[in-house]
C-alpha cells in the first residue's frame, strides 16, 4: 500500500525491484483488513471493509486485477481458496464464476477453514469434540457436498500449500490441564501464556478436547501415556 492508499504487487529478482503492478478493481474508499495465501502462486485473497461490510476477494498477481466473491457482516471472516474455488465466512464460489454469480452457503461447523484442495474443502481443529474421541481432518466435497474423514486425529499445524496440496499433523493431542482461580494456586505469567504452580491439594480441571473432567488430586496428574513425535502428512485430493 503506497501513501495515497493504494495496492500494489511488487516483485524483485535477486534484491532488486524489478516490476510494481498496482492492483486495480478495489473499490474506493475500502480499508484493507488482511491479506491471505493460500493454495495458489497466482492468487493472494484480500479482506476489505466497506460502508459497514466485509468483502472477500483475490487480486490476479501477473496483472493486479481484484475482484472480490463474497461479501458479509463478519469482520474477520475465515477463508480458504485455491486457484478453483474460494471460500469465505462459509459461502463457496468458483473462481471462474460469472460476474453477478451469488456465493453458496454451506453448513456452518465450529471447526476451522483450512484449506481447498481441488474441489476439496478440508476443515479441522474444531472448537469442542467428544470426550473418548480425536480432533479429525475432514474434507467436504464443494461439487457433490459428500463429507469424508481425511485424518481421523489431526490437529493444529493444517496450512494451504502453494502448489495447491495441503500439509497437515497427525497424532493424538496431549491433554491441557486448567486451573481454577484458588488462593492456593500461584500463577506465573510468560508472555501471553500463563504458567500454575500447584499447591498440595488443589482441584483441578483436565481439558481432553472440549471435555473437562473434574478432579480432586493430591498431587499433579500422570502424564498420558502414547503421546510421541507427531508425523507430518502431506494430501493431494485431487
Amino acid at each position: 500500500m503506497d501513501g495515497n492508499g493504494a495496492l500494489h504487487v511488487l516483485r524483485t529478482v535477486d534484491g532488486t525491484l524489478t516490476v510494481d503492478t498496482p492492483v486495480t478493481g478495489v473499490p474506493a474508499g475500502a480499508r484493507p483488513v488482511l491479506y491471505r495465501t493460500g493454495g495458489s502462486v497466482t492468487r493472494l485473497a484480500i479482506v476489505h471493509a466497506l460502508d459497514g461490510k466485509t468483502s472477500v476477494g483475490l487480486v490476479d498477481l501477473s496483472d493486479g486485477a481484484f475482484r472480490a466473491y463474497v461479501t458479509g457482516d463478519e469482520a474477520t471472516p475465515q477463508l480458504a481458496f485455491n486457484d478453483r474455488w474460494l471460500v469465505a465466512d462459509w459461502k463457496a464460489i468458483r473462481v471462474d464464476a460469472g460476474p453477478g454469480t451469488a456465493p453458496t452457503a454451506l453448513t456452518r461447523t465450529d471447526a476451522q477453514l483450512e484449506a481447498v484442495v481441488g474441489d476439496q474443502l478440508l476443515t479441522g481443529d474444531p472448537g469442542f469434540v467428544l470426550g473418548g474421541t480425536e480432533a479429525a481432518l475432514t474434507a467436504r466435497s464443494l461439487v457433490t457436498g459428500a463429507w469424508a474423514t481425511v485424518l481421523p486425529s489431526s490437529f493444529g499445524g493444517i496450512g494451504p500449500t502453494p502448489d495447491g496440496g495441503a500439509l497437515a499433523t497427525a497424532g493424538p493431542l496431549q491433554p491441557r490441564l486448567e486451573h481454577q482461580d484458588r488462593p492456593h494456586v500461584d500463577r506465573q505469567v510468560h508472555g501471553s501464556r500463563r504458567t500454575p504452580r500447584l499447591g498440595r491439594h488443589h482441584r483441578q480441571r483436565q481439558r481432553h478436547h472440549g471435555l473437562r473432567v473434574h478432579l480432586e488430586t493430591h498431587r499433579p496428574p500422570p502424564r498420558r501415556p502414547g503421546t510421541g513425535p507427531h508425523a507430518l502428512r502431506h494430501h493431494d485430493l485431487g
